[in-house]
């Protein structure tokens, strides 16, 4: 992955894991393809299979130990753009890691990204004709609301969306504080970094 290697220390955000154990080792989870959010910790990171799902990754310095801690989420706007209760209770869960972000990190250490989703027309989970256009929007609008909410600055999207149906693969790297992302096909419109606003 340019650089990114998976080794035994690193937490499997694992999108498709079980909930019930997902929930037993304090990943947030709303069931089977909803979303996921990892523990706040020291660990390098990696989920696979960013499809139409977007992610967050939020980086730090522990004040009381002075290393990097970080956590990451994939989740899915297919769930949690579908009804009110299903985003309320994403948002509760993302607002919750936040904070704790916030409360364990030094003041002026913390960054924050969104990667991830397609940006073309597609089929809603809900069976309805739907633009996944729409939906990255939307979904990129949520996130960088909620932490600029709670961190009081806007996060940096690392990519821009793919246009055709690929995945991508994403590995944080804790120690460097650095994100690798593996994408089948690159276009150059997809691969700037730019603020949601």
């Amino acid at each position: 992955m340019g650089g990114g290697t998976v080794n035994n220390n690193s937490l499997n955000v694992d999108y498709y894991g079980s909930p019930k154990d997902l929930s037993k080792r304090q990943f947030k989870n709303s069931g089977v393809s909803s979303y996921v959010i990892s523990p706040v910790d020291n660990l390098d990171k990696f989920s696979n299979t960013y499809a139409n799902c977007t992610g967050v990754i939020v980086a730090g310095i522990n004040k009381n130990t002075g290393e990097n801690i970080s956590f990451m989420s994939h989740q899915d706007p297919g769930y949690f753009l579908i009804s009110d209760e299903a985003k309320e209770k994403f948002k509760t869960d993302l607002v919750e890691r936040l904070r704790e972000m916030k409360e364990k990190c030094k003041p002026g250490t913390l960054d924050a990204i969104i990667l991830g989703e397609n940006y073309f027309k597609g089929v809603h989970r809900s069976g309805a004709n739907a633009s996944l256009a729409e939906d990255y929007i939307t979904s990129i609008k949520l996130l960088s609301s909620e932490i600029n909410n709670v961190l009081n600055f806007e996060p940096t999207v690392m990519t821009g969306p793919k246009r055709t149906p690929r995945e991508d693969d994403v590995f944080y790297d804790n120690n460097n504080r650095r994100v690798y992302i593996q994408r089948p096909t690159v276009g150059n419109s997809t691969t700037d970094s730019y603020q949601p606003k």
